[in-house]
């Protein structure tokens, strides 16, 4: 997630959609008053202890600044489900391969513990799927709703579209041309699901299939 005071607008990271890309390329633009959230950062506020994180939905962003953010612009990136968990799926077992297999140390992450049960279940990323939807996580949740306010009232860029978009994008959120710095490109393309898996997929994310398709102008499969 980026808060820009100095160049008035937010940008919300949704999961394996591009996000690291565009925090890095942007970074060096940013100035001090501005935040970058990323790597796990945790920023409590208020009573309730609401915080900003990388993955933050919009409203928290919203609540962080208040009747401020109405005087934001709002950019974020969308992408075709089934490519997400493809993307989710070798991203996991990847950072599972490297940091815990072999170890006496389980994982807390919940899509790390889904590898896990991938593995041990012989269902490979049919089950990682199965386990991340099963347990409601927020990271699959449909796009929409962690977009929220910003679907009528911001830039939503379809991931496929950014590399064209993307001087566009920098113009619109007045910071000029900007370098894009490529990070985290995970190939998935070897990922097979079933069709129940998809099936499962498309049905998790229906409001996303109903409503994005329309806003981006790119058709999902």
């Amino acid at each position: 997630m980026i808060i820009s005071h100095s160049f008035n607008f937010v940008y919300i990271h949704l999961e394996k959609t591009g996000g690291t890309t565009i925090e890095h390329s942007l970074e060096p633009h940013l100035r001090p008053e501005d935040l970058l959230i990323n790597n796990w950062t945790r920023i409590f506020f208020d009573k309730e202890n609401y915080k900003l994180s990388e993955h933050s939905p919009t409203w928290v962003a919203e609540k962080w600044l208040g009747d401020r953010y109405n005087n934001f612009k709002k950019f974020s990136t969308v992408r075709d489900p089934v490519s997400i968990m493809k993307s989710m799926y070798v991203y996991s077992k990847g950072v599972y391969e490297e940091m815990y297999e072999g170890t006496m140390h389980p994982p807390e992450d919940g899509s790390l513990k889904a590898i896990v049960y991938s593995k041990k279940s012989g269902y490979g990323a049919d089950g990682f799927v199965d386990y991340m939807f099963s347990r409601g996580y927020h990271c699959v949740s449909p796009q929409v709703d962690r977009l929220g306010s910003m679907i009528n009232d911001g830039l939503i860029v379809d991931l496929t579209k950014l590399n064209d978009e993307w001087d566009n994008i920098t113009k619109w959120l007045g910071m000029g041309k900007v370098a894009m710095i490529r990070k985290n490109v995970f190939n998935s393309s070897s990922v097979q699901f079933s069709s129940d898996t998809v099936n499962s997929i498309k049905k998790n994310f229906e409001k996303d299939y109903d409503t994005l398709p329309n806003i981006t102008g790119v058709r999902w499969g």
